[in-house]
């Protein structure tokens, strides 16, 4: 996984944390920005493709307490892209907030999401309770959930390579 976030002051960059997994071993690179940052001006971080197979499971619970089944399209260290499924208007509307549950394997875990923004039923949904003084600061869980999807997500890629280059 890879962690980008650019800070500035007045318009100006002035440093950027950069947070990347190397090897199996689990070396990290990080490079702090100067203390007297004041603010985020973007917040990146590497998205993790969905496959239709993975057994990733998701679920929002919106203010009024309903559950509404999800299906991710891509999952990050600060968000997720996901598609309500089922019929009838959506739920949520952009800037709000709702509760989503995700589960992989024996992992399974409530975070606290804002809806950014909406097209179609999709919607591009924010961790905001991963982010401190505009840095990345993810959940054990959600680590291991996002290493775990993308084993997952490459090995199915290598597998798909395989069987291509048979045919």
């Amino acid at each position: 996984f890879i962690s980008y976030a650019v800070f500035c002051l007045k318009k100006k960059i002035i440093g950027r944390v950069i947070r990347t997994r190397v090897r199996e071993e689990g070396t990290h690179l990080v490079i702090e920005p100067p203390k007297q940052v004041c603010a985020v001006e973007a917040l990146k971080t590497f998205r993790v493709p969905v496959p239709e197979s993975a057994p990733l499971r998701i679920a929002a619970r919106t203010a009024d307490g309903k559950v509404w089944a999800l299906k991710a399209q891509d999952l990050s260290l600060n968000g997720a892209l996901v598609d309500f499924l089922g019929d009838g208007p959506l739920p949520v509307e952009v800037n709000k907030g709702l509760d989503v549950r995700i589960a992989l394997g024996k992992t399974d875990l409530t975070v606290y999401a804002v809806v950014k923004r909406i097209v179609g039923r999709q919607c591009g949904l924010f961790f905001p309770d991963n982010i401190e003084d505009g840095r990345v600061i993810p959940t054990e869980e959600l680590l291991a959930m996002l290493q775990g999807l993308e084993r997952f997500w490459m090995r199915q890629k290598s597998a798909e390579e395989r069987k291509g280059n048979k045919g």
